[in-house]
């Protein structure tokens, strides 16, 4: 007899014991789900407000960049067309020359920042398409001649505003340096694509120049060497015959 009532007591202890068990999985098991679903939510909210970020700053850069085109650039265009008039109808001076000169720097000046700003150019083939053409333009009054080689086939890759500013300045100042200072009847940009970003080689065949006696206070090379730390690039300078530039900028 106390056998059996001990055995029905054991015999409960264990199913409640046992009912205790399933409640603590089951509410172990919802509580799980819910924060799966909770860190789930909170990731897909947390995606749509940066995705409606970045839209609101892409927006704001092309009004930017807009406004800049047609106020800006219409207003300097219009000078530009006043001062070229004076000098056709025989009133032409030092001053007017010169302030031409001027509006037309300013309007590439201008230019830059427009390509810079539009979203709409933040690719790599806009960028190797840009350094093309802008580095041809600068030998449209010039006798030295120019060659360009780029790839022929350029994959899809995002670049952001501020990458693609950096490295036309960079490939900018090296050639406005060749042309001005180098004395050389040739000089070619290649640029190439590497695995894990760009390699940009400037080469001339002209005097070449001594990096020791270089200013140390250059501010155009003082700018290169920010805009290459800021990019985690390379910079190697071959000036024994001629002058070699080659430029290594990784993008992520």
């Amino acid at each position: 007899m106390t056998y059996k009532l001990l055995n029905g007591l054991f015999s409960l202890d264990i199913l409640t014991i046992f009912k205790q068990l399933q409640c603590s999985g089951a509410f172990l098991l919802l509580f799980i789900v819910y924060a799966f679903l909770s860190h789930y939510f909170y990731k897909k909210r947390l995606h749509r407000l940066l995705d409606q970020q970045q839209q609101a700053l892409k927006n704001e850069r092309q009004r930017i960049s807009s406004e800049i085109h047609d106020d800006i650039g219409a207003g300097f265009f219009a000078i530009k067309l006043f001062a070229d008039l004076v000098s056709k109808n025989g009133r032409r001076s030092d001053e007017i020359t010169q302030l031409s000169s001027m509006i037309n720097d300013l309007s590439e000046k201008i230019k830059e920042i427009i390509w810079s700003t539009n979203y709409e150019n933040d690719n790599l083939e806009n960028l190797i398409y840009y350094l093309e053409f802008q580095t041809i333009k600068l030998f449209e009054h010039s006798q030295t001649s120019f060659r360009v080689h780029i790839p022929d086939q350029i994959p899809e890759k995002v670049i952001s505003s501020e990458v693609r500013k950096n490295i036309y300045l960079i490939v900018k100042e090296f050639v406005h340096n060749a042309i001005k200072h180098g004395q050389a009847a040739h000089i070619a940009l290649e640029i190439e694509l590497l695995a894990e970003g760009l390699k940009i080689v400037i080469m001339d065949d002209g005097t070449g120049f001594d990096q020791n006696l270089t200013k140390k206070n250059s501010m155009g090379l003082k700018n290169v060497k920010a805009r290459l730390e800021k990019l985690d690039g390379t910079v190697l300078i071959d000036s024994v015959i001629g002058t070699r530039i080659t430029l290594t900028i990784p993008i992520s």
